[in-house]
């Protein structure tokens, strides 16, 4: 009997069932984290290289060896861009207002990313922390158009975990 037959490989999530958890202060709304796209979710460290110099015997001499060695340096975590129809909802304006009028510390927030299985369980979850808006855009109108209109909003976060 084949060994491998019997492994049991853990399931590949799509990118398409998706939830972003996002509550904002003070909203009336039940949910301000309904999004249909998200992207910028990359956690990275900068690098630092240095060279050191260790003894080599060739023949009758010592000379010099450099050797390159690499490690970790600072974490870093990029912004997150969120994307989604635009609604008559004022939460978001209100919370993107606050964090301008130079009250940002106050305002930023704690938030999740979900993404679920087919079965609709949590296949993984990403906590992100301290999260404030730095852009808001608009898509472009056109009184000719029939599509819908989409906002985007991008948020620098202090730091993102994968807590499943």
């Amino acid at each position: 009997m084949d060994a491998r037959r019997n492994i049991a490989f853990p399931e590949i999530l799509t990118v398409s069932r998706f939830y972003i958890d996002l509550q904002l202060q003070n909203s009336s709304e039940p949910s301000d984290g309904y999004f249909m796209e998200c992207s910028g979710f990359k956690y990275s460290h900068e690098l630092i290289e240095f060279n050191e110099v260790f003894p080599q015997k060739v023949g009758s001499q010592t000379i010099g060896q450099v050797v390159t060695s690499k490690m970790p340096g600072v974490a870093k975590v990029d912004n997150i861009t969120l994307k989604r129809g635009m609604n008559c909802s004022m939460s978001l304006w209100r919370w993107i207002s606050d964090s301008q009028n130079r009250r940002w510390a106050d305002n930023c927030l704690d938030g999740s990313l979900v993404i679920y299985t087919q079965k609709g369980v949590e296949g993984a979850r990403f906590n992100f922390f301290q999260a404030f808006p730095v852009s808001y855009t608009i898509a472009g109108v056109n009184v000719a158009g029939s599509d819908l209109a989409f906002e985007e909003l991008e948020l620098a976060c202090e730091n993102l975990v994968r807590v499943i």
